[in-house]
C-alpha cells in the first residue's frame, strides 16, 4: 500500500498502538512506497532493535502483519474520525513519549476517557472501568482483570492530577495500561464497521459489560443484536 507523507504521524501511531514505546521519525528510515515490496520493512523484522534511539524497540513478525492489516483502516478512519479518536491517539502518543511514568498514566487514561466516556453525569469511575473492561474482555476472567486495573488507574490519576498522595499509583502497571489504551482505540476502529455511533456502542458497553457468552467479544455481540433487531 502507497503511504504519503502527510500521513507520516498517523502510521507512529498505528505503530505505537499496536506496540506502545517512543517511536521517534529518526529512528524510521523508511520511504514511502509499496510497503509489501519494499526492503523498508528490514528495520522492522523480528530480532531486529532500532525503532527507538534510546532503548531497543523491536516489532516481532506478527506484529509487523497487524500493522499492515490495520494501516488502510486506520488512515481511512482518521480521515473521517466520526468517534472523535483524535483527542484519544493525540494522549495516547504523548503517553508514549512521555518519560516519566506518572505523565504516562495521567494521558493513557485521558487517552481511555476520550474513547470510554462520551457523556457527563455521575459514577465516572465506574462507567470506565466497566465499559473498558466489556470493550477489551473476551472472558469473565478476563472483563475482571481488566476492570480492576482501570479502575485503580483511573483513582491513581485523580490522586496525581489534583496534588494528593501518589497512593495507589503503586498498584498500576503503566506499561499494561499504555496497551490497554492502544487496544482500546484499535477496537473502536473496527466497531466502526458496524455503522454505529459512539453512543450506541457505549450503551452495548453498559448493557452486556459481564452477561454474555464466553469468549464472545463485544462485536460478536453488537453483531447479533443488529441481526436479532431486523
Amino acid at each position: 500500500m502507497s503511504v504519503d507523507r502527510t500521513q507520516h504521524d498517523l502510521v507512529m501511531s498505528l505503530m505505537r498502538c499496536i506496540n506502545p514505546g517512543p517511536i521517534f521519525y529518526r529512528a524510521v528510515s523508511f520511504n514511502f512506497g509499496d510497503w509489501n515490496k519494499d526492503s523498508s520493512w528490514d528495520f522492522m523484522t523480528s530480532g531486529h532493535p532500532g525503532l527507538n534511539c534510546i532503548t531497543p524497540h523491536k516489532f516481532s513478525k506478527q506484529e509487523i502483519e497487524v500493522v499492515k492489516k490495520y494501516l488502510p483502516r486506520f488512515l481511512k478512519y482518521f480521515s473521517d474520525d466520526k468517534f472523535k479518536l483524535r483527542i484519544a491517539l493525540s494522549r495516547f502518543d504523548k503517553g508514549c513519549l512521555d518519560q516519566e511514568q506518572e505523565d504516562k498514566l495521567i494521558d493513557y487514561v485521558i487517552s481511555l476517557e476520550s474513547v470510554l466516556i462520551g457523556d457527563s453525569g455521575t459514577d465516572l469511575k465506574l462507567r470506565f472501568s466497566l465499559r473498558g473492561a466489556s470493550l477489551l474482555g473476551n472472558t469473565q476472567d478476563e472483563r475482571s482483570e481488566l476492570f480492576t486495573r482501570l479502575a485503580n488507574a483511573y483513582e491513581a490519576r485523580n490522586h496525581l492530577v489534583h496534588g494528593s498522595s501518589k497512593g495507589d499509583f503503586t498498584k498500576v502497571d503503566v506499561e499494561t495500561l499504555s496497551h490497554i489504551a492502544g487496544r482500546a482505540i484499535l477496537k473502536m476502529i473496527d466497531l466502526s464497521n458496524l455503522n454505529l455511533k459512539k453512543e450506541q456502542i457505549l450503551k452495548a458497553l453498559d448493557r452486556f459489560p459481564f452477561s454474555r457468552k464466553e469468549n464472545e467479544g463485544i462485536d460478536e455481540v453488537l453483531a447479533r443484536t443488529l441481526t436479532n433487531s431486523k
